[in-house]
């Protein structure tokens, strides 16, 4: 998924247009997402339930990720 991914994020960061934005970057969110979509299925298979995949530390790193990204995007259009 890194290939559609990095081309999605290129092309949609670069283009002019509004709609051909949108469509390679949500092509790269979705190579994204069906990346983390197969790991989360295979954590689960693995440990029998959705419950131990998402433990305390796996959804305080999932917060820490999001805080992150909104500290830097304050940031970036200060």
């Amino acid at each position: 998924a890194g290939l559609p991914t990095i081309l999605g994020a290129w092309i949609g960061g670069f283009t002019y247009s509004p709609v051909w934005a949108l469509l390679f970057l949500a092509i790269g969110a979705g190579a994204i997402f069906q990346v983390a979509w197969q790991i989360v299925s295979q954590l689960t298979r693995q440990r029998g339930s959705m419950e131990a995949v998402l433990d305390l530390s796996n959804a305080g790193g999932l917060l820490a990720g999001f805080s992150v990204m909104y500290l830097t995007s304050v940031l970036v259009t200060l």
